[in-house]
């Protein structure tokens, strides 16, 4: 039986007497899934992991082995600057390799991207790089 609401009490007369007559209720809908939580969460889609294709990267623009530690440290400051979020598979890729031609490489090395034309690309805040972490990794005061 249709379900009276004082708020709706036409609709809810309206829906009795479509019962009563016989005529098609229509079903309810399912509810909606809740928003997914505010800042931070990852979009459904692009995988996140430091996987192979990154380590090859890491390795082509610093010449470090795929497995060095400082890869996966740098992997993680690209992630807390938000670059990836809302970008396909292979965006976040060219984002990794000019992160790392911006941050990793000095600016008078050959291919070396100007921080000020990666944070425009990936639209990024300059604030968001954390600093100390990244001088703690390349062992810079």
């Amino acid at each position: 039986m249709a379900k009276f609401s004082i708020r709706h009490p036409v609709r809810s007369l309206g829906q009795f007497v479509k019962k009563l007559l016989g005529g098609p209720e229509r079903p309810e809908q399912p509810p909606k899934p809740p928003p997914p939580p505010p800042g931070g969460a990852p979009p459904i889609g692009p995988d996140l992991a430091y996987n192979d294709t990154r380590k090859a990267i890491w390795t082509e623009v610093t010449g470090e082995d795929e497995e060095s530690p400082n890869g996966y440290e740098y992997w993680d400051l690209f992630l807390d600057t938000g670059a990836w979020i809302r970008r396909s598979y292979d965006m976040i890729n060219r984002l990794w390799e000019d992160f790392l031609r911006a941050f990793w490489l000095t600016s008078s090395e050959p291919g070396a991207v100007p921080r000020d034309e990666w944070y425009d690309e990936a639209d990024v805040d300059p604030s968001l790089i954390d600093w100390d972490r990244w001088r703690e990794i390349k062992r810079t005061p």
